[in-house]
């Protein structure tokens, strides 16, 4: 699956430093804004983008919000982790 810059940069350097260890794990999304990569501007557009290719599951509203990166989600880490080893 391609991702555009910015996908990637959430997806490996937010989500995947952030504790995510199995597909399913929920992180409140005002976590991922404290430590993102992209401006906080771009983060809901960047999220959404994940969540339409099937990376990550948003469930919530506001502050009440979480998001979980999915199995194929976790499949796409897993190769890019190996890629920075």
């Amino acid at each position: 699956m391609k991702l555009t810059l910015k996908e990637h940069e959430v997806l490996v350097n937010d989500l995947g430093n952030n504790n995510f260890s199995e597909a399913g794990e929920l992180v409140w999304s005002w976590s991922i804004s404290d430590c993102c990569t992209v401006h906080r501007s771009q983060i809901a557009g960047v999220i959404s983008s994940l969540a339409k290719k099937g990376l990550v599951v948003c469930e919530g509203q506001g502050n009440e919000s979480t998001v979980r990166v999915t199995s194929d989600g976790m499949n796409y880490l897993a190769l890019h982790f190996k890629e920075l080893r």
